[in-house]
This record gives structure tokens, sequence and C-alpha cells, in this order.
């Protein structure tokens, strides 16, 4: 049987609680008189956290409409990078030749002349037709092509010519004086006199060639008689149909070989 004394204290504890949910804590004194300082201090901090709560929860739904936006912006601009790196790398691997093993054996002509809606059945003639000028005979490729397209205003588009040797190559940059030479001299009224022809190269190797063609501009700047022909990454230079030097080119520079 619990004592009065303990009964009587439980009853107290249960009316201060009364008292705490009926009382004005806007008036000092009825506060003062039942609570201590650091009991109103929790009451106050408790009523600042519940507003805090309240306004947070208030706030969130409009604060997540406001970046809705954003975030789906942010997700844009996250799938445009992983689709830029995604082509940088597919770059990458034709310029680096992966892809395609017979680029030695192509080249690009540039300036070849366009009909307009020209057929492939058109391009083969006009490109036997060059051959033929360049004084090639029975000439065979695997495969041509225009790149880009077509814009009348710009003029022709440039035609990536695949050959079935690389021997074949060669022989083009051999024969291709033959397109705006005649009898010795220099003559650009033919068809073919005003095209440039040059290898199928990746990045790495027109930085080289640009290196070396720089080199030979030099030389020639000193000697206009001196001709010479860039295969790689190497230059020969001549003279009166005699070699004088080969220049090899590196990372540390173009240096003349032994």
């Amino acid at each position: 049987m619990p004592s009065p004394k303990g009964k009587n204290k439980s009853h107290q504890n249960k009316r201060g609680r009364d008292e705490i949910d009926e009382m004005d804590l806007s008036d000092p004194e009825s506060t003062h008189s039942s609570f201590s300082k650091t009991e109103i201090q929790q009451l106050i901090n408790k009523a600042i956290e519940a507003a805090m709560v309240t306004f947070m929860a208030s706030n969130k739904i409009q604060l997540d409409l406001a970046i809705a936006p954003l975030t789906e912006m942010n997700n844009k601009i996250v799938a445009l990078e992983s689709k830029i790196t995604l082509l940088e790398g597919k770059l990458s691997t034709l310029e680096s030749g992966k892809t395609t093993p017979d680029r030695h054996k192509s080249i690009i002509i540039s300036g070849l002349p366009e009909p307009a809606k020209e057929t492939p059945a058109q391009l083969t003639a006009t490109i036997i037709e060059m051959t033929k000028t360049m004084m090639i005979d029975n000439f065979d490729m695997d495969d041509a092509f225009r790149v880009g397209k077509s814009n009348p205003t710009k003029g022709p588009r440039p035609v990536i010519l695949k050959l079935l040797r690389s021997r074949d190559k060669w022989q083009i940059f051999s024969n291709k004086k033959n397109l705006y030479m005649k009898d010795g001299k220099v003559d650009k009224s033919g068809k073919f006199a005003s095209i440039f022809i040059n290898e199928d190269m990746t990045a790495e190797e027109r930085k080289v060639a640009a290196d070396l063609r720089g080199k030979l501009r030099d030389i020639k700047s000193k000697d206009p008689t001196v001709t010479g022909v860039i295969r790689r990454d190497t230059l020969t230079t001549r003279k009166d149909g005699k070699i004088l030097q080969r220049f090899k080119w590196s990372q540390a520079g173009i240096n003349i070989l032994p």
C-alpha cells in the first residue's frame, strides 16, 4: 500500500504539468512563480524548434519547384558531356587509324571537278580520266567517295580514293606532275591542272608533314632549284636528279640523316 506521502508527490507532478499547459508564457509573473530560468529557456527552445520545422516543411515544396529546372538542365548537361566524351573517343580512334587499317593506301584529292548530282559512276569515270592524263594505264581502285555535304558555292568536295596497293599511291604521286606539265613547262590550262593530291593522314601525320613542308620551303628559299619528296616522317631533297640530303622529323625537331 503506497504511503500518503508518495501519493501526494505524484499528484503534485501531475498538477505541475497541467499548469504548464494552461499557463500564459507571455506573462513573466506567471512563469516566474512556477518555473526556473532553465525550464523557461527549454520551453522557448522547443517553441523555436517547432516553428523552424513548420517553416522548413512549408518552404521545402517551393524550394523543390524552384530548383527543378536547374536539376533538369544539369541532367541534360551531364548527358551532353557523356555524348561529347563518346564522340571524342570515336574521333581519336579514327584519327589514330585503328578503324582504317588501309589508310596508307588512300589519298585525298582536292579540286576534282564535281558535276551537279554526281553519281558514283560519274565519279569513277572522272578519276579514270584523271589517271589517264597522268599517263597511268589500266588503273584500278578499291573505292572512291566525296567528303561532306554538296554545296555549289564552296566548290567541289574533296575525294577520298582508296587504292588496292600502296605502290599505286606512290605511282600517282610520281605521275601527278603530268597534270600540269606539258613539254617540260608548267601548263595550268588542263582540266586537272589545279587539283591537289595528298596522303590520307592522321592529325599527327598532318603535323609532321606540315613541319617538313616548312623545312622544304626554307631550303627552296635559298635555292629554288631544289626539289623535295615527303614520305611519312622523312624529307628527301634533290637537285639535278641527285639526292642532296634526307631529313627526319622527331618530337625534338628535324634532323639531317647521315
